[in-house]
């Protein structure tokens, strides 16, 4: 029993660190787009190294034939082929929370529960392709969670 809490807790650490991480790299990817708006062939580049980054360019690039801002974005958020995708790691967070329920404070359960509803809703509710203000709302959300 304590193995599992103990390895719940260590993936839920990992899953945590990896979601707060790809939400920085792909919010600092965003504000550079921004700011070299009208060259899209130079931040295109760049999101073909952000998907390395990502760990999901393996998965990405059989799904889709050219590298798009839109796609891809909606890739790394929400697509249930990525096992790297912002929703797959907040969904395992929440289930290693879950598990733990007992180990950790209920504040942080009640947290991570919360923000997977939320983020729930911004699947089904959130209008593609997202507005960049969103966007970064969103993923600023992400980080402080």
């Amino acid at each position: 029993m304590l193995s599992r809490v103990a390895d719940a807790l260590y993936w839920m650490a990992r899953y945590s660190e990896r979601t707060e991480t790809n939400a920085h790299i792909l919010q600092v990817q965003l504000l550079n787009m921004l700011e070299q708006s009208g060259k899209e062939h130079d931040y295109l580049d760049h999101w073909e190294a952000i998907l390395d980054i990502c760990a999901s360019k393996e998965e990405f690039l059989p799904c889709y034939e050219v590298i798009r801002v839109n796609p891809l974005i909606e890739y790394l958020l929400f697509s249930e082929n990525n096992s790297n995708a912002l929703h797959a790691t907040l969904r395992a967070i929440r289930e290693n929370a879950r598990i733990t329920r007992d180990s950790i404070p209920i504040e942080l359960w009640e947290l991570h529960n919360a923000f997977y509803l939320y983020m729930q809703q911004e699947v089904t509710v959130q209008k593609r392709p997202f507005p960049l203000i969103s966007l970064n709302y969103f993923l600023h959300s992400v980080r402080k969670t």
